[in-house]
């Protein structure tokens, strides 16, 4: 049989928590022995590879780009293969570097984007109780035309989902809810979309 590096990773029981779980095919203490150097060896190439090819400043700089980063790691590691005359002890040495190697990667990019939900809530809360203030002093706000929401390679849709999120959760209270139907829903649903655009677009003219 030849033993493929997709073959292996299917048989892994997980490859993306904190310690992936050792396979079934390592079966002895020498073979798991194999498999747990081949996850830390794993992990260490992928914090080279993540050195490499993200900003070193800030290394969720792009979403888009992990996604990138990890779609170009997944085809090298789809076109490798094991000899058929190898050891199972190297296949499992194998199977835990891949292993590591993507569990390393996939953690960036969960991290990454728990980020940019966190960075979402703060900034559409602020905007929303921003707007709430200024719709009780003037009486509401007027019904401009919206930012376009462009895309973005930040944070994706992360970003904006959580600050749309905020936004319907201040705008609930009793102080702001009513600055947001009625005669005040077109002006409402304007900002909140103009201020929850991760990649707005330029500001129409008046």
């Amino acid at each position: 049989m030849r033993w493929t590096i997709a073959v292996l990773v299917l048989l892994l029981p997980s490859v993306a928590s904190a310690q992936p779980d050792v396979p079934a095919f390592c079966g002895t203490v020498n073979e798991a022995g194999y498999y747990a150097i081949g996850v830390r060896k794993g992990r260490s190439l992928a914090q080279q590879v993540i050195a490499r090819a993200t900003d070193p400043a800030d290394v969720c700089a792009s979403v888009e780009g992990l996604t990138s980063l990890r779609a170009t790691v997944q085809a090298v590691v789809d076109a490798l293969y094991v000899s058929p005359g190898a050891s199972n002890a190297v296949r499992c040495h194998v199977a835990g570097q891949v292993a590591g190697l993507v569990a390393q990667l996939e953690e960036l990019v969960d991290e990454c984007m728990g980020r940019c939900a966190s960075d979402g809530l703060l900034a559409g809360g602020v905007a929303a109780h921003l707007y709430c203030g200024l719709a009780g002093a003037f009486d509401g706000l007027a019904a401009t035309a919206e930012l376009e929401r462009l895309p973005t390679g930040a944070c994706g849709t992360a970003w904006q989902t959580s600050c749309d999120l905020a936004w319907a959760t201040v705008a609930a209270a009793p102080s702001c809810v009513a600055y947001t139907t009625g005669a005040y829903a077109a002006a409402y649903a304007a900002v909140r979309a103009s201020q929850c655009a991760g990649n707005p677009g330029e500001l129409p003219a008046l």
